[in-house]
């Protein structure tokens, strides 16, 4: 499986790569685990589309915990244990507006 490290200090896996049977995901995902301890990554990042959630099980023998879920996907981390916090998706959304004026006072554009 193919991954990239984030400025974080973690792994993200990706989910464009992944493997279509249990033993090949089994495999790449012991050897992706196994570097991040080595190398005392924070985190693995796994989403998984809905097509491979027969991964699941696999992932949770290693130690992921659910993250996250859409309706087509679920994303599980592996934290190291010397993580205390991980990131949460975005529950809102914020907007920002702006009105611009020229020098005889009125709105610019109309």
């Amino acid at each position: 499986m193919k991954f990239e490290l984030d400025k974080f200090n973690g792994i993200i896996i990706s989910k464009e790569k992944l493997p279509s049977d249990v033993d090949t995901f089994k495999t790449e995902l012991a050897e992706i685990v196994s570097f991040a301890k080595t190398e005392n990554k924070n985190i693995i990042w796994l989403t998984l589309p809905i097509h491979l959630s027969f991964f699941v099980p696999s992932a949770t023998e290693f130690g992921f915990v659910f993250h996250n879920c859409s309706e087509h996907e679920l994303t599980l981390v592996l934290k190291a244990a010397t993580t205390t916090f991980i990131p949460f998706i975005p529950t809102h959304i914020l907007g920002a507006g702006a009105i611009i004026k020229n020098q005889s006072g009125p709105i610019v554009g109309d």
